[in-house]
């Protein structure tokens, strides 16, 4: 078989030659025209609440407020990890969604669970506001905050 191509290369020279120009061409627009995305459009959601509590130490933040908050966000589906920080009147849970999670479908569900939970919370303690982070591009990110009772503010760095 390899003999049959040996033998139709030396006999038909400018076959060859124009067998090899169209895969050349072939090769150089498909090179040309193949689409490389180096910074691809992936979102990767995540969403913060973050509670003040005038006049509490860490310990009474985390009891009284970030467990509650937590234990209420564990419930969400796509939930890909949950990190909370207590500190002195202030508590923060931050929540990583799985990559595909629309993310503001996952904002609606920390909002719908975490205002489920606002009557558990202490009185003095002020409404969680929330913010939704997009990672949008390497080094770059959007900050969207809803604080009730006041109106939604976008920032951009």
């Amino acid at each position: 078989m390899f003999r049959f191509f040996a033998r139709l290369a030396v006999q038909r020279p400018v076959l060859t030659s124009m067998i090899v120009a169209a895969l050349v061409i072939l090769g150089g627009f498909s090179y040309v025209t193949l689409g490389v995305d180096l910074m691809p459009n992936i979102e990767f959601p995540y969403v913060t609440v973050s509670t003040v509590y005038p006049g509490a130490g860490p310990e009474e933040v985390e009891t009284q407020v970030t467990e509650r908050v937590e234990d209420a966000i564990s419930t969400i589906a796509n939930v890909k990890s949950l990190l909370s920080f207590s500190q002195d009147n202030v508590s923060m849970v931050i929540v990583e969604f799985e990559l595909g999670v629309d993310p503001d479908l996952a904002a609606i569900d920390v909002k719908d669970k975490v205002d489920a939970i606002r009557m558990d919370l202490p009185s003095d303690a002020e409404p969680p506001a929330r913010t939704l982070f997009l990672m949008v591009l390497p080094g770059k990110y959007m900050s969207i905050e809803y604080c009730p009772g006041r109106p939604p503010s976008a920032m951009m760095p």
